[in-house]
């Protein structure tokens, strides 16, 4: 199975240290929440629609002292639950998607610590993978990665620790609530139409545009000079094939934001 498992309260002391299923693995933070996402040859991939493929696999909580376990078997990717992402031809993992809501991982959170492993389900197993790779798979974890800010028209925070120490990422700039940004498209995935959100702090000369994966630019939703607010521009994909796209948002000609968009037919 692949977990993932959280700290929602990472200033808190609510959660276990020790994994929800055994194989030796002890995590380096109090986890609230662990999601095992199951092999995909326990799922039917073999319809092109994506709409027939299903998450199967198992939803751990911690309940104060102990797992609360619940059985994941029907989360439609289409409406985003918790989405395993290929490369068209379902031979290749390309991402994870967990919701912020009551099925996912809740949304009460302004912050949390988390990780990534493949392991064994069963208690005397091996792990063989895992994220951040500073991990060592023979013994408990010790790095983490971890976002300072998350929520409802917030990006994550891009100051990343990796347990505890700086890393590379920390480095790229912090977005802040008073920056030129986009927030989170909705619906996203989406068929055919999405709304594509963005904060202007002070009045500039705006674009928004949608980019292809190759760079190419397919659509240009606003270009104009805005005054100070928060605006919604809509992007109908009806005429686009399924596929990912990117909404990037320029001011005064430089992209200080992008998002990416899933458009499924």
């Amino acid at each position: 199975g692949l977990y993932l498992a959280f700290d929602l309260d990472p200033e808190g002391s609510n959660g276990s240290a020790d994994s929800p299923h055994g194989a030796g693995v002890g995590y380096p933070f109090a986890a609230d929440v662990v999601i095992r996402l199951d092999s995909d040859d326990t799922v039917d991939l073999s319809s092109n629609d994506p709409a027939d493929k299903w998450t199967t696999g198992m939803l751990y909580k911690w309940n104060g002292s102990a797992w609360a376990e619940t059985i994941i078997a029907g989360f439609d990717i289409n409406y985003g639950a918790m989405a395993v992402i290929g490369d068209g031809m379902d031979s290749l993992m390309t991402e994870v998607g967990v919701a912020m809501n009551p099925s996912g991982i809740g949304a009460d959170f302004g912050a949390l610590k988390f990780l990534v492993y493949l392991a064994d389900q069963s208690s005397d197993g091996s792990v063989y993978a895992v994220f951040p790779n500073e991990n060592d798979t023979e013994s408990a974890f010790s790095a983490w990665f971890e976002a300072d800010s998350i929520g409802s028209g917030m990006l994550i925070s891009r100051d990343v620790r990796v347990g505890g120490e700086l890393s590379a990422i920390q480095q790229k700039k912090k977005l802040s609530p008073e920056s030129f940004r986009l927030t989170a498209a909705y619906p996203n995935p989406f068929n055919p139409q999405t709304k594509i959100q963005y904060l202007i702090p002070n009045a500039a000369k705006v674009k928004v545009e949608i980019f292809d994966l190759n760079g190419k630019v397919v659509s240009t939703l606003i270009n104009e000079y805005q005054a100070a607010g928060r605006y919604t521009q809509s992007w109908n994909g009806s005429g686009f094939s399924s596929g990912i796209y990117f909404a990037a948002l320029s001011v005064s000609g430089k992209i200080t934001d992008s998002h990416k968009l899933v458009l499924l037919k």
